[in-house]
């Protein structure tokens, strides 16, 4: 089977189909045995435009291979299987109980391929060029999702990472899910040492660096932040840093 998708009618059954427009033809396929049951998706996506956040924006006149399969064999989970470019990969598998179905197992790999999952729960790696986390957490933000991922892992590296208003370098962020909370190892060129994230409550950050710079705030863009972006009740803080600099200015140890 073949035809062309229209982003903008999306919308009406997906969310998230708002910041894409435009049209692009794909072509399908349905193969069914006695055993297993495989869909398989493809695009070029030429044509559409994609206003997600870096890395998944997008150009109309690009050209970006996109592929999605689903594999549903009997008496097992369904596994899900995403290609998108060179930018990343996805393999996931669901599980149903009953009239529920979750993520029981699943890797999202930025800049590779995704091998076959084999811990629990969803790990994110790779490598990402440019990442606005702050673009995301208003994104997100807006939608309320019934589904439930249960992300326990991250082993990023990042040449550009724009949070809080600022922009970091070469940073590599590896974290984990432990006990209700998350360990994390911050390396980059503007921040270096361990961070520990407890969500109770309105939440708690502990951070041990060995480095701390703040770069400049970076300069409005333009329509993209809105006031659901900035963070209304402050976790707290329990920081230090014993080398801090504040934009040109090295200020010394840092303890909050």
């Amino acid at each position: 089977a073949q035809g062309k998708a229209n982003a903008d009618a999306a919308e009406k059954f997906i969310s998230w189909a708002q910041y894409l427009h435009g049209t692009a033809e794909w072509r399908g396929s349905i193969n069914i045995s006695k055993k297993l049951m495989d869909m398989v998706l493809e695009s070029n996506l030429q044509g559409l435009t994609s206003q997600l956040p870096a890395p998944l924006d997008k150009a109309a006149s690009a050209s970006v291979p996109l592929r999605f399969e689903t594999r549903i064999p009997a008496a097992r989970p369904e596994r899900i299987l995403l290609n998108y470019g060179n930018v990343m990969s996805m393999h996931l598998v669901r599980r149903k109980d009953g009239e529920r179905s979750f993520i029981e197992r699943g890797v999202v790999v930025f800049g590779a391929d995704a091998g076959r999952p084999d811990k629990s729960g969803v790990w994110l790696s790779g490598l990402v060029k440019n990442f606005d986390f702050d673009q995301w957490r208003a994104l997100l933000s807006e939608f309320d999702s019934t589904g439930h991922i249960d992300l326990a892992g991250i082993d990023l590296k990042f040449d550009t990472l724009d949070a809080f208003d600022r922009r970091f370098h070469d940073l590599h962020v590896n974290a984990r899910a432990q006990g209700g909370s998350w360990q994390t190892v911050l390396d980059g060129s503007e921040i270096d040492g361990e961070l520990i994230w407890q969500p109770q409550n309105k939440g708690k950050l502990i951070a041990r660096l060995s480095n701390l710079t703040i770069p400049e705030a970076l300069p409005e863009k333009s329509g993209q932040r809105t006031q659901k972006s900035q963070q209304k009740d402050f976790p707290a803080l329990d920081v230090s840093a014993d080398n801090f600099v504040l934009g040109d200015k090295a200020l010394g140890k840092l303890e909050i």
